[in-house]
C-alpha cells in the first residue's frame, strides 16, 4: 500500500497506529455497507446483521490499536527515562506532542525577570501571616 504524504497536511492528520488489518476491516465494512443500502437499507435482515457486525469490529479493531499505540508510546518514554537517554525522551515526546515552545506574557511582561518580580509582588500582598506573634 502506497502512502503519498502531502505537505500542506499537519503531521497529526495520519493515523500512525494504522496497518493492513485495519485497511481490510474497513474494506469489509465499506463493501457490507454498499450491500446492505442496494435493497434500501432496512433495519433487519441478514445484510443489516453483517453491516452492524463489520462496522462495529472496524471500530472496535481502531480503539484497540490506539490503546495499544499510546501503550507503546508510553513504554518507550518510560524505557528512555529509565536509561537516563533524555535525548530519546525528547525525541519520543516531540514525535507525540510537537514542540511546545511558547512566549508567556504575564501582566504586559514577557522577560522572565519582570515575570518573576511580578509574582513576588502579588504573593507578596496577599500572603499574610496568621497571627504576628506566631510568625515572628
Amino acid at each position: 500500500m502506497w502512502v503519498v504524504r502531502d505537505c500542506t497536511l499537519k503531521e497529526s492528520f495520519y493515523k500512525y497506529c494504522w496497518d493492513e488489518e485495519l485497511s481490510a476491516l474497513k474494506q469489509a465494512a465499506f463493501d457490507s455497507f454498499k450491500i446492505w443500502s442496494v435493497p434500501g437499507k432496512t433495519k433487519h435482515g441478514n445484510e443489516f446483521e453483517a453491516m452492524k457486525r463489520d462496522k462495529a469490529s472496524h471500530k472496535l479493531a481502531i480503539r484497540r490499536k490506539e490503546q495499544n499505540s499510546r501503550s507503546e508510546f508510553s513504554n518507550c518514554l518510560n524505557d528512555a527515562l529509565l536509561c537516563k537517554d533524555m535525548g530519546h525522551f525528547w525525541h519520543v515526546w516531540k514525535s507525540k506532542f510537537g514542540n511546545m515552545s511558547q512566549s508567556f506574557v504575564v501582566d504586559g511582561f514577557c522577560d522572565e525577570q519582570s515575570i518573576a518580580d511580578t509574582f513576588a509582588s502579588v504573593f507578596q500582598s496577599v500572603c499574610q501571616p496568621n497571627s504576628q506573634v506566631h510568625h515572628q
